[in-house]
């Protein structure tokens, strides 16, 4: 069940008399949202009641209690997008440049490090169409994967999927 204000506990909460005007309501509102911001305090609730008892004053509501709005929806979840780059044995140990095109997520220029051996994957920070990181596995043809890439595919649950 939603905590529920009255008249007399938004007026309190935003620090005004029962015969302030809106101008004076607008003003410790502000005031009010200000301090009460979650991320200065860590405490979303208040900074709900404080939005709820200016709704409730200024709405004008002759009942003796307002429930408060439901929490807002986090974002939505980010989605790692994994794809993979067939990248030459010339490039895979020399390093250099490839342009690699996501499907809905552009196109991009990514640097191959010299070295590279088959299974490497390259983490590109939210640059997935959903926001979330593009994940590129890099295979050379020709060239053994190195131990510990052959060891994360084989018990990463994320590539199984």
């Amino acid at each position: 069940m939603e905590p529920r204000l009255t008249l007399r506990q938004a007026r309190e909460l935003l620090g005004v008399a029962a015969d302030a005007d809106a101008r004076v309501l607008r003003r410790a509102w502000a005031r009010a949202l200000q301090a009460a911001r979650p991320d200065v305090t860590g405490d979303e609730t208040l900074y709900r009641r404080v939005i709820a008892a200016h709704r409730l004053l200024t709405a004008g509501v002759g009942g003796d209690a307002f429930v408060l709005p439901p929490a807002p929806a986090g974002p939505p979840p980010r989605r790692d997008h994994r794809c993979e780059l067939l990248v030459s044995s010339t490039l895979a140990s020399a390093g250099g440049w490839r342009t690699v095109t996501v499907d809905g997520g552009g196109v991009f220029r990514v640097r191959v490090p010299a070295g590279t051996r088959d299974g490497v994957i390259l983490r590109l920070p939210r640059c997935a169409p959903q926001g979330g990181d593009l994940l590129i596995a890099l295979r050379v043809p020709g060239v053994a994967p190195s131990a510990a890439d052959t060891l994360r595919r084989r018990f990463s649950a994320a590539w199984a999927a």
